[in-house]
């Protein structure tokens, strides 16, 4: 049997928390958040997980797009600038994927390559931090049922922006105490793709964009969501003088 939320007509306040709930919802997938004790920027600790469902290339589609980097020391700490705070990160990364060619089955692919981010936030609200984001350069190699496998590459042509909001954080002079941060990040990456060893290059149709998110902790939206609900609860029972 289904649910079903049923309101009466004059019990606004449990219908205005009902709402509440639901934009905590919202927010709580279109903005992930994870905790952290890693201040370096791409944060480490969380992969980048494709959630923008298929993109389709000239020849293949792609989807289920995981990165991650491969090897933290090779990431920046943001360091005090003119107006705010930058960071400027050349790394390496792995990544496993999803590709599909017609109407054969779905192939898993994986591989290796480099990607090179950078970030600026505006001073004034420390210690929330909220970074403008570019993804400069990707560049992945990866294997495929396709002689010679595939490559995969940031438009070399297209901006590929996105946001990181770090919370917690100090960036400069800072007490040698180790800090809990909490961290969003998203980048929209405009992709190329090449199936003969980069001579040529397919982009994306409709001049698609891969929306790739930081994945939050295990049940963490939940978590808010809960919390939230908890609350509204209280309240509730409050009015009615329970």
């Amino acid at each position: 049997m289904k649910a079903r939320l049923v309101l009466r007509r004059n019990d606004g306040f449990l219908f205005s928390a009902w709402l509440l709930v639901s934009a905590l919802s919202a927010s709580a997938i279109a903005q992930p958040t994870f905790t952290s004790h890693d201040e370096r920027l791409p944060n480490p600790d969380r992969p980048y997980v494709m959630t923008s469902g298929t993109v389709v290339y000239e020849t293949p589609s792609l989807y289920d797009l995981r990165l991650r980097a491969t090897n933290p020391m090779q990431l920046d700490y943001p360091d005090p600038t003119l107006g705010g705070y930058a960071f400027d990160s050349t790394f390496d990364v792995a990544f496993d994927a999803v590709m599909s060619f017609g109407l054969e089955p779905p192939h898993p692919v994986s591989g290796h390559g480099t990607a090179h981010a950078r970030g600026f936030a505006p001073g004034g609200m420390e210690p929330v931090f909220v970074f403008e984001t570019e993804l400069v350069a990707l560049n992945l190699v990866g294997t495929s049922p396709v002689p010679g496998g595939f490559m995969l590459r940031e438009s070399p042509t297209q901006l590929s922006s996105g946001v990181t909001r770090v919370e917690g954080a100090c960036y400069g002079p800072c007490p040698a105490v180790e800090r809990e941060v909490h961290v969003s990040s998203y980048f929209d990456v405009y992709t190329e793709l090449s199936l003969d060893g980069g001579t040529s290059w397919q982009p994306t149709r409709d001049n698609e964009v891969i929306h790739v998110v930081q994945t939050p902790e295990p049940g963490g939206a939940w978590l808010v969501l809960c919390g939230a609900a908890g609350s509204v609860f209280a309240l509730s029972r409050k009015r009615r003088g329970l």
